[in-house]
């Protein structure tokens, strides 16, 4: 399966379902909800509404609040590192 985004633009769906995984779901003030790679955000700031600055410069600003925002993004490196990471007891240390 394939996804036409304009002429002479075809992605496979396959590569479109893993892009997604990499992004967070947030919604602009006119409700207008789209995915954001929460690894290009550099900065979030709260004056009142909450603004999201990239790395490459653009900002967005979103509804979501600063309690959401952090929620989203946990979820996601909890996702993404969840099974990369063993913890293990340490019972005595060797020095």
């Amino acid at each position: 399966m394939t996804l036409k985004l304009r002429e002479g633009i075809i992605l496979p769906l396959v590569n479109l379902l893993w892009v997604g995984r990499n992004m967070i779901e947030i919604e602009k003030l006119n409700g207008c909800r789209f995915l954001i790679n929460q690894n290009l955000i550099e900065t979030i700031e709260f004056i009142p509404e909450t603004k999201v600055t990239l790395t490459t410069g653009k900002y967005y600003l979103i509804k979501d609040s600063k309690d959401e925002i952090q929620d989203k993004i946990l979820k996601y490196s909890r996702r993404v590192f969840e099974d990369k990471i063993v913890i293990r007891e340490v019972r005595e240390w060797v020095l």
